[in-house]
C-alpha cells in the first residue's frame, strides 16, 4: 500500500492490517472510495506521528 510509506515504520505493521481489514469488509466500489480516502490523509497521519515523536505528549 502505498500510503504506508508516510507513516512511521514502527506503525506500517498495524496499519498495513487494519486496511486491509476493512476493505476486505467493503464492496469494491467502497474499498476503492476507502484507499482514495487513506492516500489523502496517510500525509497528514505520518506528520502527526512526526511531531507526537519530536515534541512529544503535551498535558491540555
Amino acid at each position: 500500500m502505498l500510503a504506508l510509506v508516510f507513516l512511521p515504520s514502527e506503525q506500517r505493521a498495524r496499519y498495513q492490517r487494519e486496511w486491509r481489514a476493512e476493505m476486505a469488509s467493503l464492496n469494491p466500489q467502497d474499498a476503492a472510495a476507502f484507499a482514495l480516502q487513506i492516500l489523502r490523509h496517510a500525509p497528514m497521519v505520518g506528520l502527526t506521528f512526526v511531531f507526537k515523536e519530536v515534541f512529544g505528549r503535551k498535558a491540555a
